[in-house]
């Protein structure tokens, strides 16, 4: 017998045993419990298990509502969620037999995300996906999928964006009928504003300044975010200035601004008391790059298996601001 001959027989002992291996269990969603945020039907997570625990076709299992709110459950397992809801549905297959909870949480879009903004080497941040119901309720329960498009930059480990090299790179969500894309930042700390680039920043923290004592620093060309966070403790605060740039005021922080540098601009830093006034005032001052490295900014990775991304776009509202 050739070796061709003995693997064709091989193979075809464990589709044999694949088809004729009998079903023992019955899995639905995780802990017996399925999460559906779409609002179009879809099929509910449920699998049929052998005795080896390998995972056997599905044909032959019935659906039906048994308690709970009234949700559209179909013969064949897709359910129709319009509104939020709980309900206990049993699936069966001759002897077999399982009741699980549906959690019907349909979102109609997803809340306006600032982005991450990471540290290179530095702590990791819990991916937070904010999402609103047909009545504009927010909605906890999630269940989807989400990548990272530039895995050199960030990675997502647990439900946590962990940092991995300067940049800037996007989490690609997809939940129910919506998708959308998380901007994440990952920035490199540096010692001196001449060092200041794409995906870099600069801290002097903690800065203390005695009466009319004023610093500055001299900044390379560029578009900056630039904060003065002042010691909210003390009557007078430090004052920040700026020389040879345009800026606009933004954020929450009452010196927070974003700056367009020229050639030769300085930052500057000063205590309004009056000069020999002993006593410190005290701050800390940020200056960060809002130019990014290049990075892929493509469509959304095939992972998310969204196929008719435009169709699912379509089906959920313009996105909410918070």
């Amino acid at each position: 017998m050739t070796t061709d001959r003995r693997i064709l027989q091989c193979a075809a002992l464990v589709v044999l045993a694949s088809c004729t291996e009998r079903p023992v269990r019955i899995v639905a969603g995780v802990a017996d419990t399925a999460i559906v945020n779409s609002r179009q039907p879809m099929q509910l997570p449920v699998r049929m298990l052998g005795a080896t625990g390998r995972e056997l076709a599905s044909r032959g299992l019935r659906y039906e509502w048994v308690s709970g709110d009234r949700i559209r459950v179909s013969e064949d397992g897709r359910v129709t969620c319009n509104r939020s809801g709980d309900a206990v549905v049993r699936v069966s297959r001759r002897e077999l037999s399982r009741e699980f909870v549906v959690r019907c949480r349909p979102i109609q879009a997803f809340r306006h995300s600032n982005g991450i903004r990471l540290l290179a080497g530095g702590a990791s941040e819990e991916l937070t996906i904010g999402a609103v119901d047909v009545d504009l309720k927010p909605v906890s329960l999630l269940a989807g999928k989400a990548s990272v498009r530039d895995t050199t930059i960030a990675k997502l480990i647990d439900g946590r964006v962990h940092p991995k090299s300067p940049g800037a790179t996007y989490v690609d969500v997809a939940v129910g009928d919506c998708v959308t894309s998380i901007r994440v930042d990952v920035v490199e700390r540096v010692d001196s504003t001449l060092k200041l680039g794409p995906s870099r920043e600069f801290v002097a923290a903690p800065l203390r300044l005695v009466g009319g004592e004023l610093r500055s620093w001299r900044i390379p060309s560029g578009h900056y975010g630039i904060r003065l966070d002042v010691d909210s403790t003390q009557r007078a605060q430090l004052v920040l200035a700026a020389l040879r740039m345009n800026c606009a005021r933004f954020g929450d922080g009452d010196q927070q601004y974003s700056c367009v540098a020229r050639e030769g601009a300085t930052i500057v830093v000063r205590n309004p008391r009056s000069p020999g006034q002993t006593r410190e005032l005290s701050g800390a001052l940020t200056i960060q790059s809002l130019e990014s490295r290049p990075t892929n900014d493509g469509v959304m990775r095939n992972a998310l298996n969204t196929d008719s991304r435009a169709e699912r776009r379509a089906m959920c509202a313009e996105i909410i601001a918070w």
